[in-house]
């Protein structure tokens, strides 16, 4: 059989030697290294986006650019945020036009993933608000509420169109009620907030509240519920000892002239646009050491 081996001048064979990569092979392969690089690098950047966000200064701008409508500040001490974890804000604090603290919240908690968030951002979840603080001061006029919420509260032409569901639970709050002309002050203590919304203003609603409410007279009790949906609304609000003083200024504002003492205690339920035709309930009502006056 004939030998194919290649042998020199000498009679010995030759050692084959591979042939080095062109430049040009060299330089197609690096565009897929640098690509694969630079990928790799956005989707780490991507799963820290929300620490990077939440350890810099760019929350704090954020924040502002969110709250420019407010006729006031708001501070937040540290937030936490992750893709797979709820959303989470420790500290945070509103001030009106005067720098005056109006509410303070040591935390809300929401109960939603941010990655669940950024997926279907019409369902926020519910959030939990812990050690409230509100300060509320009353004039014939108006509140310091409105005052740092008169952007928001102020009538639109145009609707919003993006129906959002929404949960809010405020356990214990404390609330302080000045009525500023008199200087008389209330207690409000354990109060209690339990909102849901779906749909948005087209779907079902629920509001319920609770607190004890105390003055240099004694203690008063406040419960309320109201359930709103496409079929039926129900309403429901029960009173013991509640200082009607405290609503001068709502009365002073709506029916200027009108005077307000004594407490109350009443029991109250209505329903309406029942589809079944019920459109009311009778009340069950009582009263104790009431007293209504208007100035002739």
């Amino acid at each position: 059989m004939a030998n194919d081996t290649t042998r020199d001048n000498r009679g010995q064979p030759k050692t084959a030697t591979k042939t080095p990569a062109s430049p040009t092979a060299r330089k197609k392969r690096a565009p897929r290294w640098r690509l694969l690089t630079t990928l790799a690098t956005l989707a780490v950047v991507l799963w820290l986006l929300p620490t990077i966000i939440a350890k810099t200064p760019l929350f704090p701008w954020i924040l502002k650019l969110a709250t420019t409508d407010l006729n006031g500040s708001v501070t937040v001490q540290s937030v936490s945020l992750g893709w797979l974890s709820p959303i989470e804000v420790q500290g945070i604090e509103v001030k009106d036009a005067n720098g005056k603290a109006m509410l303070t919240v040591g935390s809300v908690v929401g109960d939603r993933r941010l990655g669940a968030l950024l997926f279907n951002y019409s369902n926020l979840g519910k959030f939990t608000l812990k050690d409230t603080q509100l300060s509320v001061a009353m004039r014939d006029d108006g509140t310091n509420v409105e005052d740092v919420l008169a952007k928001y509260l102020a009538p639109t032409e145009k609707p919003s169109s993006t129906n959002l569901a929404l949960g809010l639970d405020v356990i214990d709050a404390d609330v302080s009620v000045i009525d500023e002309p008199t200087g008389l002050v209330w207690k409000v203590q354990k109060f209690s907030l339990k909102f849901d919304m779906e749909g948005g203003a087209e779907g079902a609603m629920s509001v319920e509240v609770a607190t004890n409410l105390y003055d240099t007279r004694g203690a008063g009790k406040l419960s309320a519920g109201v359930k709103m949906s496409p079929a039926e609304n129900t309403a429901k609000v029960s009173v013991t000892q509640f200082p009607l003083a405290m609503l001068r200024a709502l009365g002073a504002r709506f029916a200027p002239g009108t005077t307000l003492s004594g407490r109350l205690s009443s029991e109250v339920a209505a329903s309406w646009g029942s589809k079944t035709g019920k459109n009311a309930s009778p009340p069950i009502s009582s009263s104790k050491d009431f007293h209504s006056a208007h100035a002739p």
